[in-house]
């Protein structure tokens, strides 16, 4: 008379026993059903599939928080990179920026150099022509009315001297 103790899962085991007659064979079940509660916990059927249960949850809740993890890895990743390229973009947008400033001021003061000579020579063509006193008022009241040398050449002004015209735009 033999009777079998095996669990179905994951590392499947067996344990054979054997006695030399059915009924204690029946002794031998009914003991281990029986037996100390901490030993029906062991012995009970459905226990150590729940165990199982609970082990594969775990270990699947696991996976998925690994998973996360990952993901959230990943995500980090992507943004320090975006955050690299970012910070790139910028300090070549600035120095784009003082390079444009620096030809514009360039520009603009190279403008002013060539209008500053153009007035001078205008001058000196307008006082050797008129007289001394008429010269200064003109240039003057241009001056005051137009708010420095720039203003006053683009302005379209005609004076006469002897039959000719200087126009300066």
């Amino acid at each position: 008379h033999c009777f079998a103790i095996y669990y179905s899962k994951e590392g499947v085991r067996q344990y054979d026993l054997r006695a030399d007659t059915e009924e204690e064979c029946r002794l031998w079940v009914d003991a281990i059903n029986n037996a100390s509660p901490k030993l029906s916990y062991c012995f009970a059927p459905n226990s150590f599939g729940k165990m199982l249960e609970q082990k594969q949850e775990a270990e699947q809740k696991q996976l998925h928080l690994l998973q996360i993890l990952e993901t959230e890895r990943r995500a980090k990743w992507h943004y320090v990179k975006q955050i690299e390229d970012l910070t790139a973009e910028v300090k070549k947008l600035k120095s784009e920026i003082l390079e444009t400033e620096r030809r514009a001021k360039w520009h603009y003061v190279k403008q002013i150099e060539d209008l500053t000579a153009e007035v001078k020579k205008l001058k000196s063509e307008v006082s050797s022509g008129l007289p001394q006193w008429l010269v200064y008022d003109s240039f003057a009241d241009n001056m005051t009315t137009c708010h420095g040398e720039l203003e006053m050449t683009q302005l379209l002004t005609r004076i006469s001297i002897d039959q000719k015209v200087i126009v300066l735009t």
